[in-house]
C-alpha cells in the first residue's frame, strides 16, 4: 500500500465507490477482487485502502454542519471526495435532500387576530364581498434578510431535519447596504 500514490489510492476508492450496493458503503460481492485485478494489487491492499478511507464516510459527512451542506459540491470539497461520486451516492439514497422553510410560530391568539383583521374587510352590505382596499398602499422594498426563508440541505437518512421557526417571515432581521458611486 505504501507504493501507491495518493492519486492511485483515490482512483482505487473511486472504482470501489462505483461498486457500492447499499447506502452505508456496502460493496457488492467480488468488488474488491475486481479492483485488485484492475490495479494489479492484492485483495488485502485494496481492502485496507477501502477500510481506511470510506467506511467512515457517514461520520465525515455528519462532521459538516447541516447549514453548510447546501450543495453536493460543497460537501464533496469538505470531505475530499469527487462531486460526481457524491452525486452517485445521492442517487442511490445515501443522502436525502431536504428543503427547509421557515415556519411561523402561530399561537391561538395570533390566528384569531389574523382572522379578525381579514374579517374587517368583508362588507356584509355588499353580499359579503371584500372591500376594494383602494385606500391601502403596499410598499415593496429590496432588503437582505439575515437568514434565508427557504434553504436546502443534504442530510443522511438517519439525521433529523432541523426545525426553523420565527414569529413571522416579516420579522426576520433585515440588512440594507447603501453606497455611493
Amino acid at each position: 500500500m505504501k507504493e501507491l500514490t495518493s492519486d492511485q489510492r483515490r482512483a482505487v476508492v473511486d472504482h470501489l465507490l462505483l461498486r457500492v450496493v447499499q447506502a452505508p458503503c456496502k460493496l457488492r460481492h467480488g468488488a474488491i477482487k475486481e479492483v485488485a485485478q484492475i490495479f494489479g494489487r492484492t485483495r488485502q491492499t485494496i481492502a485496507e485502502i477501502w477500510k481506511l478511507k470510506y467506511t467512515d464516510l457517514p461520520a465525515r459527512i455528519r462532521a459538516i454542519p447541516p447549514q453548510r451542506r447546501t450543495t453536493l459540491q460543497r460537501i464533496a470539497h469538505a470531505i475530499g471526495l469527487p462531486s460526481s461520486t457524491l452525486k452517485d451516492y445521492y442517487k442511490r439514497g445515501f443522502m436525502v435532500k431536504y428543503n427547509s422553510h421557515i415556519k411561523p410560530k402561530l399561537t391561538g391568539d395570533h390566528k384569531v387576530a389574523r382572522v379578525n383583521w381579514a374579517m374587517k374587510f368583508v362588507r356584509p352590505s355588499n353580499n359579503f364581498r371584500f372591500a376594494d382596499m383602494y385606500d391601502y398602499v403596499h410598499v415593496d422594498e429590496k432588503w437582505f434578510h439575515a437568514t434565508k426563508i427557504k434553504s436546502q440541505m443534504y442530510l443522511l437518512p438517519s439525521e433529523i431535519p432541523p426545525h426553523r421557526s420565527t414569529q413571522s417571515k416579516r420579522c426576520i432581521t433585515k440588512v440594507i447596504f447603501l453606497w455611493d458611486q
